[in-house]
């Protein structure tokens, strides 16, 4: 009978092994330190020339197609943190997410679990000015919503449930300022009663919040997305995202410090 002492890896193994993805614009090889992508729902680089967003994530909680992004408006080709990215103009532009309502619908769930990273690099920081959105920014609705308040880049993230607020950040007091990027990360998780909301901004000391109201098992108002709100031309974002993730999970301090890279950013894969 053959043994095999030195661990040479059968072929099956071999077959069945999950092939490592390159990315050209991740200088440091491979994954981001081995990052584990259980949970990766979505995963967006912006990298395309023209034509739908693919969601990259290679996740098996992947939703695969389903999440890729329609463009409006927005252009192709900017220089990015890491590659490429969209610009948004501050009139119209947006990109939008996700094949139906229920594609994203883990935000406003009755046990709720999910981070949200992105990088920021806004022309300027206006009031009100809508990065993302679900919900037209508005407890009436149901769903994610994330907006500069004031004009300092300090943001407001909440995620509603008709007629009552879920969670919310209230006023942070951490800022994303014009002409520099900024990676955003927001995580919550709703069985842990209280502090349960994080966000931070260029891997900063997380700023806490609690539940304010459960939630529900149910679709939010209008699909995923960044640039302005789902509804219209309401309030839209001057300037460049990049580098856009969202789990199932919520990602440790250090897995946010890795894809945060000193201000360098890393991508996942």
């Amino acid at each position: 009978m053959f043994s095999n002492p030195i661990g040479i890896k059968s072929f099956e193994e071999r077959l069945h092994k999950k092939p490592m993805f390159f990315n050209p614009y991740n200088f440091g090889g491979g994954s981001a330190a081995n990052m584990d992508d259980t949970g990766l729902l979505a995963y967006y680089t912006f990298e395309e020339a023209s034509g739908t967003i693919e969601n990259k994530s290679q996740s098996g909680d992947s939703v695969g197609t389903a999440g890729d992004g329609t463009v409006t408006g927005a252009t192709y080709g900017a220089t990015g943190i890491l590659g490429d990215c969209l610009s948004y103009d501050g009139t119209n532009d947006k990109c939008t997410f996700g094949s139906t309502l229920s594609t994203f619908n883990n935000f406003q769930s009755s046990t709720a679990k999910f981070t949200i990273i992105m990088w920021l690099k806004p022309t300027s920081t206006a009031n009100n000015d809508i990065i993302l959105d679900q919900s037209n920014f508005t407890s009436a609705n149901k769903g994610a919503s994330m907006r500069f308040e004031g004009t300092s880049g300090a943001m407001l993230f909440s995620v509603f449930n008709t007629n009552n607020t879920i969670c919310s950040t209230g006023l942070t007091t951490l800022t994303a300022g014009a002409g520099s990027w900024h990676m955003i990360a927001v995580t919550y998780d709703y069985s842990l009663g209280s502090a349960n909301l994080k966000f931070s901004v260029d891997d900063s000391t997380r700023e806490t919040d609690d539940t304010i109201n459960a939630g529900t098992d149910s679709n939010p108002s209008g699909n995923l997305t960044i640039g302005e709100a789902y509804a219209g031309n309401d309030n839209p974002y001057d300037g460049l995202i990049d580098e856009f993730s969202i789990w199932n999970r919520v990602l440790t301090d250090a897995e946010i410090t890795t894809l945060y890279n000193s201000g360098s950013g890393f991508s996942i894969y």
